[in-house]
């Protein structure tokens, strides 16, 4: 199947989603070298195809959401046309990758970066803080790989709704800190999304400061709960009884060996005498 515009033609290779509204396509446009991949986001209903008119307008007239290809209408609908990175996952890097804390927080950097140069509206911000669409290059690039089978949502989409789904993307990229609690200066910025009024610059912002901070030794998060305590306090005991039962250890051992000492002598004097050997005369 093709998907013909007045300037390329798209191979269809996968029917993404179809609903009422919308339908989607991954798509390759093979006139190009190296062949490169596009999200065909076809808008049926009218009314929203009317309504995101002049958002495509807006977007291509900008140039800065670089991975906006442009739009043509068709057959009573309005296609969107947005390019699909074929880098690595992060949810594929994770699984194959050992990725330090380190590097986790310059995805995220890196991520926030592009963000803000392509200037996304909200709706798309909220829409790409997800491991299965966030891609990285082997050079730590960031990429893309869309969706958008919602886009009747588009309208809709608040600042709050952006942060929770950015809140609930770094609890799943830093799983393994959080549970551990081992870095105390992340967890009090993730915990701090919870009361976080500011848009996307403001976010990376205070991100920045984060990752400067972590550049130096991670401090951990202070222990301070029952079975800590309690370990902590057995540890102590230890430590204390370490030199009792040392000394205690070396006395049973000498015990021991006067026992067996006074056992031998009391086996030899105690011992049977013998003047013959068969026929022979044993003599002192």
């Amino acid at each position: 199947m093709l998907i013909q515009s007045l300037e390329k033609t798209f191979t269809v290779i996968q029917l993404r989603n179809r609903c009422e509204a919308t339908e989607s396509y991954l798509c390759r446009d093979y006139d190009q070298q190296p062949p490169s991949d596009y999200l065909l986001v076809k808008i049926k209903n009218q009314s929203l195809a009317q309504k995101l008119v002049p958002i495509f307008l807006e977007l291509d007239r900008e140039k800065t959401f670089l991975d906006f290809a442009g739009s043509f209408p068709q057959e009573d609908s309005l296609y969107g046309v947005f390019r699909y990175s074929d880098f690595p996952t992060l949810s594929e890097k994770m699984e194959r990758e050992h990725c330090d804390l380190r590097e986790r927080m310059q995805i995220v950097l890196n991520l926030l970066q592009k963000m803000i140069l392509y200037k996304m509206p909200l709706y798309f911000q909220q829409h790409i803080f997800d491991m299965d669409r966030v891609c990285v290059s082997p050079s730590m690039e960031i990429g893309f790989r869309y969706e958008l089978q919602d886009f009747e949502r588009y309208f809709d989409v608040t600042q709050a709704m952006v942060t929770d789904s950015l809140w609930s993307f770094l609890e799943q990229l830093f799983a393994q800190e959080l549970e551990q609690r081992s870095c105390a200066e992340l967890e009090k910025f993730i915990n701090g999304l919870a009361e976080f009024y500011g848009g996307l610059q403001d976010l990376y912002q205070e991100f920045v400061k984060l990752y400067n901070k972590l550049q130096g030794p991670i401090k951990p998060v202070p222990q301070t709960g029952m079975p800590f305590r309690v370990w902590e306090s057995v540890k102590q005991i230890g430590r204390v009884l370490r030199p009792v039962l040392a000394a205690g250890v070396l006395i049973a051992i000498l015990v021991y060996l006067i026992f067996m000492m006074d056992k031998d002598n009391t086996a030899v004097s105690g011992a049977e005498t013998f003047d013959y050997i068969g026929t022979l005369q044993i003599t002192e």
